[in-house]
């Protein structure tokens, strides 16, 4: 083997390598980022949560006057509030349901800055699975 071709085999192993090592911390740096993002809607999902219940909360106690009951307000609040809301960007979206027997029905929608409500969804229908794993006490996983 003449030294040119032995430089150019060299080299050859060295791109490979590189692109080995590359490829490798690419893909520890998407896994990383893709955990990363899903702590953090994980942990939004739970601020809202815990937000909304304490506004449930302080409605069982002083909105007893409200006309449809504390339920009916502190629904409203939240209504109101998403309606001033900018949203999770392009992509994001959030969602209130409750289960009623087999249905998942929808109390609120907010993607894109539409506040339409969906019609209720069967328990066991494909369709809207991440509310469903969310109502399942799943977390989405």
């Amino acid at each position: 083997m003449s030294p040119r071709q032995r430089l150019v085999v060299l080299l050859l192993i060295m791109v490979g390598i590189v692109l080995v090592v590359e490829a490798i911390t690419f893909g520890l740096l998407y896994r990383t980022a893709l955990t990363e993002a899903r702590a953090r809607l994980e942990e939004t999902a739970k601020s809202q949560a815990r937000l909304i219940e304490a506004v449930a909360r302080f409605d069982a106690q002083y909105s007893t006057g409200y006309p449809a009951g504390a339920r009916a307000a502190t629904l409203a609040q939240v209504r109101e509030a998403h309606a001033q809301y900018a949203g999770f960007g392009p992509t994001g979206e959030f969602t209130l349901a409750t289960r009623e027997g087999d249905q998942i029905v929808f109390l609120l929608s907010h993607r894109h800055a539409d506040l339409d409500v969906p019609r209720p969804v069967p328990w066991q229908s494909a369709v809207a699975e991440p509310m469903r794993r969310a109502l399942a006490g799943t977390l989405g996983r």
